[in-house]
């Protein structure tokens, strides 16, 4: 096999030695449990575990395993909300460490509950009244224990999470104008934390200080509102994804003074709903509402390169993940499922060579091909 390389249309293209272009289309799996839309999907540090979170209709959040990725499967059972409690809203966060789920409510309220066991969760401590609305994303620095908690209410709450019974205040975020927000984002070493909301802005705090937070600048340009940010793994680079149908990327190695970095990516013919940064990789992630997950490759962030368009889903697309190596890309979409791609073309020629059946002997290849050069075409 020569080069190995994903198409437009998401495939993986193949090019032989001998002039032959193959097109192979790589089924990953879909998981269909959910009974609503599937707002978040996350892993935790090691990508053997990845959280599910459906609306409220659904009124659950699941675990899976996904130590392999080709086949998911449910890790214990799910977290089912109590009757007597606010319906689940779609958001959470699963802690790095894999054993502690962070659920919203609709009512403002947050759950913490214990997934570490193969049974029954445990829900640790009392609903928390952590925002004054629907409580809309949640995001976890990078040590799992300060929370981000965004929502209806126009604030963005931090709290401390060590004592995972309870939650400790120590922060809210306003930005000049109160109306909801729909995602914030820590960058890599925590200092910094991004913030999208309706108002059409991304604003950037300045986070060092957990009890005081300082707004460090404010991001424009977009035409409506903005969904989702994520940043960088080397945490110089931020992306926003808005109802315009564009993500833009700023240079934040200067907080105060963020620099706009190429032209806005174009393609998807819907709002944006997510975004997500390759933590080993330059591949940026985009969920659209076209029912369709777009990637580009970032090296030269100035001049980005379009990868591949990602089809499927039957639906919106409304949260992306990597796992932690890169190598799955996770899709959770308003037509209820999760699906799951192989997003490494080396680990993609492996299943590949797994798929095609026994690989062509020496021997053979004199037969058949005797004027080319032999050379395996599988490892």
């Amino acid at each position: 096999m020569g080069q190995v390389h994903f198409g437009s249309n998401g495939a993986l293209v193949t090019t032989a030695e001998d002039g032959t272009v193959r097109s192979w289309t790589l089924p990953g799996p879909v998981i269909t449990e959910a009974k609503d839309s599937v707002f978040v999907v996350g892993f935790d540090r090691t990508g053997a575990r990845m959280f599910v979170g459906p609306g409220a209709a659904d009124n659950t959040a699941t675990v899976f395993n996904t130590s392999d990725p080709h086949r998911p499967r449910r890790f214990g059972n799910p977290v089912v909300n109590s009757p007597t409690q606010s319906r689940f809203s779609g958001s959470g966060v699963l802690t790095p460490d894999g054993r502690t789920l962070a659920i919203g409510s609709v009512d403002g309220t947050v759950q913490l509950w214990d997934v570490s066991g193969p049974t029954a969760p445990v829900l640790l401590g009392e609903p928390f009244h952590a925002a004054d609305d629907l409580i809309q994303t949640m995001s976890l620095d990078g040590t799992g224990n300060t929370l981000a908690v965004s929502g209806d209410d126009g604030a963005v709450h931090l709290f401390d999470i060590r004592d995972r019974r309870r939650l400790m205040p120590l922060a809210a975020l306003r930005p000049d104008q109160p109306r909801p927000v729909y995602q914030s984002a820590f960058s890599a070493d925590g200092g910094l934390l991004a913030v999208a909301g309706e108002d059409r802005t991304v604003s950037l705090w300045n986070i060092t200080d957990r009890r005081a937070p300082r707004l460090a600048a404010t991001m424009s340009g977009f035409a409506s509102a903005v969904y989702t940010v994520a940043f960088h793994a080397n945490g110089t680079l931020l992306a926003a994804g808005s109802t315009d149908n564009t993500i833009r990327l700023w240079d934040v190695r200067d907080p105060e003074r963020p620099t706009p970095v190429g032209p806005p990516l174009t393609g998807p013919v819907g709002s944006i709903y997510s975004v997500a940064f390759g933590a080993r990789s330059n591949l940026l992630a985009a969920g659209s509402s076209d029912n369709t997950v777009w990637l580009w490759d970032l090296a030269r962030p100035e001049s980005p390169a379009f990868r591949a368009t990602l089809n499927g889903p039957g639906a919106s697309v409304l949260g992306v993940a990597f796992s932690p190596d890169g190598h799955t890309l996770a899709a959770g979409s308003h037509d209820r499922t999760v699906r799951l791609w192989d997003t490494d073309p080396a680990s993609a020629t492996t299943w590949i060579c797994a798929a095609a059946g026994d690989p062509i002997t020496r021997q053979e290849w004199l037969r058949y091909v005797p004027d080319i050069q032999y050379s395996a075409p599988c490892p």
